[in-house]
């Protein structure tokens, strides 16, 4: 049998400063909060209020709007009022791109008006055709 090696060469000290050297540098987010308010286009009794920071991405909305309604298609945000003027198309700009700043505090915060419009997407699963039964 071969014998085992009784140790090692010590290792050298000092390791920590290059691991300090190498760490990766996280952006603080911006300071600010904006209030959105999230309005159905025709349905008023389920409007809902959320705070966003600035650098939020509008499909953010999107993806809430989607897990409050379920499946949806045709999705259109509009800010301020339902014009095609104020229609948002591109879901990957931030309140900082539309021109929105956001206040130190929630209390503070400057509210926006974001409307929604879509279209449920009508399935034919033959579980969905089922009237209910009473057992």
């Amino acid at each position: 049998m071969a014998k085992k090696k009784k140790g090692g060469k010590a290792k050298a000290k000092g390791g920590d400063a290059k691991a300090v050297e190498k760490r990766a540098v996280v952006p603080m987010e911006p300071p600010g909060w904006i209030k959105v308010q999230l309005k159905l286009v025709n349905w008023t009794f389920d409007n809902e209020t959320i705070f966003v920071r600035p650098n939020s991405a509008l499909h953010s909305i999107a993806r809430r709007v989607k897990e409050k309604h379920g499946h949806v298609s045709d999705l259109a945000l509009y800010k301020g009022q339902v014009t095609p003027a104020n229609l948002l198309e591109d879901l990957n700009q931030t309140f900082d791109d539309l021109g929105l700043e956001g206040a130190l505090r929630r209390e503070d915060a400057k509210a926006v008006s974001i409307y929604y419009d879509f279209k449920p997407i009508l399935d034919s699963s033959p579980l969905l055709l089922i009237t209910p039964r009473t057992f």
